[in-house]
């Protein structure tokens, strides 16, 4: 469904003024990416993200209790982190553009509510071999916060079936048919040596003051053919936060006209412009 990505195209170009300078520098490097012929778009995740994610519940406010439906945000960001493609020759297939996702939005966006069934999607129906996520914050209350949210969303059937490990005692979610796992970790714990997960969630970006977790973590990601890092937060002014550091790299290269051949960043920052 590439129409997921253009109608968020359309709807930036439509009402631009509605809209910050990093996000238009997005969509129009999505737009010329789209374009190319050597990169490809493939619906079949996206879709099965969706399906997935219909799976799950609001919990909280007014849609509390009815299944999770993507809006039009989400739906774009799930299009172009999950089915936007080129072949890889060595592996014989197409594989994610994209290996990491920043998102950058306002309190009461909803976070958690498409973060959750993203981690869920990632060791559950991704099919990444022994799929590993680990849940990294600045401390480990705020990274267990987000692990004990999954944990709550997966304990009633049919989601039950695919994951265990719900436990009140237990640090780790598992899904037993792929043999995937989550775990938690603090943003000052030190990373296990040979750690290599297939996905990272790094959860409140701007309080976390030590940046060497996220590039360590990062770093065990790289034998793994499509890794994800995830990091999603909302506005903050710790001084020398991940957040501030991230958000001046992904300016320098949203600037650029085109995405480079090793630019595999999705960075979707919405605020105010400067």
């Amino acid at each position: 469904m590439l129409n997921w990505i253009t109608d968020f195209i359309k709807l930036v170009e439509r009402y631009p003024q509605e809209f910050n300078r990093d996000v238009k520098d997005n969509v129009r490097q999505i737009k010329e990416l789209i374009s190319r012929k050597d990169v490809f778009y493939k619906e079949a995740d996206p879709i099965a993200f969706r399906d997935f994610a219909l799976k799950f519940k609001h919990w909280e406010g007014i849609w509390a209790g009815r299944p999770i439906e993507l809006n039009i945000e989400q739906r774009y960001i799930a299009a172009c982190i999950l089915g936007i493609k080129v072949w890889n020759k060595e592996e014989w297939r197409f594989v994610r553009w994209f290996n990491e996702m920043d998102l950058f939005v306002a309190r009461k966006w909803g976070k958690d509510t498409f973060i959750v069934p993203l981690i869920c999607y990632f060791v559950g129906v991704d099919k990444e071999p022994s799929a590993w996520c680990q849940i990294l914050a600045e401390n480990e209350k705020q990274a267990k916060r987000t692990f004990d949210i999954v944990k709550e969303n997966i304990k009633e059937p049919p989601l039950s079936y695919w994951f265990s490990g719900t436990g009140k005692t237990s640090d780790t979610i598992t899904c037993p048919a792929l043999k995937g796992k989550i775990e938690y970790l603090s943003g000052r714990t030190k990373g296990k040596d040979g750690s290599n997960p297939s996905v990272a969630v790094v959860n409140e970006a701007h309080e976390i003051t030590n940046k060497s977790q996220y590039d360590a973590v990062k770093t065990g990601m790289g034998g793994r053919s499509q890794p994800m890092m995830i990091v999603i937060s909302s506005a903050g002014t710790t001084p020398d936060s991940l957040y501030e550091s991230l958000l001046e790299r992904n300016r320098k290269f949203l600037h650029k006209k085109r995405l480079g051949r090793n630019d595999r960043i999705f960075a979707l920052m919405f605020g105010i412009d400067d």
